[in-house]
C-alpha cells in the first residue's frame, strides 16, 4: 500500500476529473477522508482512504481513493443532509480545522474526516470530525467549533450498488 502524503485539495481536483470523463460537468461535493483501517488520523497525511460523491445535478457517483489510486466512478443514490456545492468549501483548509478540533480538547485522534456543506438553515460549510462516536464540526467559513452534532455514522468504501 502506498501511505505517500498526497494533498488532498489535489485529490479533489483529481476527483473532478475522473467523474467528469464519464459525467461531463459532474464536480465533487463532498469528501471523507480515513486512516489505514482501525488506525486513528492526528493530522491530514494520516488520511489515506477517501471517499468522493459527485454530482451534475441529476446523477449522483461515489469514487474511491485507496492504495495511492483512483477507482472508478459508481452511480449511487444522493445521500440526504448534504447540499450540492462544489468542493472545496470556505477559506479554512482542513489542517487548520484539526488544529481548532485539537485547541478544543480533543487530541487522541480522529477516526475520519469529512467536509462538505449540510442542508440545515443557514449553512456554512463545514469539517466533520469522528471522535469518540460523535461528529465533532469546525466551520470551513469561520473557524467556530460545533461539539457532538450527531452519532458517527461508519464509512462504507464499498463500490457496490446493493
Amino acid at each position: 500500500m502506498d501511505d505517500q502524503a498526497i494533498d488532498y485539495l489535489e485529490l479533489i481536483k483529481q476527483a473532478n476529473a475522473i467523474f467528469q470523463k464519464q459525467y461531463p460537468g459532474m464536480g465533487t461535493y463532498n469528501a471523507i477522508g480515513a486512516p489505514k483501517s482501525g488506525g486513528v488520523a492526528k493530522t491530514v497525511n494520516d488520511l489515506v482512504y477517501w471517499i468522493f460523491w459527485g454530482t451534475d445535478k441529476t446523477v449522483t457517483a461515489k469514487l474511491i481513493y485507496s492504495n495511492g489510486s483512483f477507482g472508478q466512478p459508481v452511480r449511487v443514490q444522493h445521500p440526504l443532509g448534504v447540499a450540492s456545492i462544489p468542493l472545496p468549501q470556505g477559506t479554512i483548509r482542513l489542517e487548520k480545522a484539526i488544529t481548532i478540533l485539537n485547541s478544543k480538547g480533543y487530541t487522541n485522534g480522529f477516526i475520519s474526516a469529512g467536509m462538505g456543506t449540510p442542508v440545515v438553515p443557514q449553512a456554512q460549510p463545514m469539517f466533520w470530525f469522528c471522535v469518540n462516536g460523535n461528529t465533532q464540526g469546525v466551520s470551513a467559513s469561520t473557524g467556530d467549533f460545533f461539539p457532538d452534532l450527531s452519532p458517527c455514522y461508519p464509512i462504507d468504501f464499498d463500490v457496490s450498488n446493493e
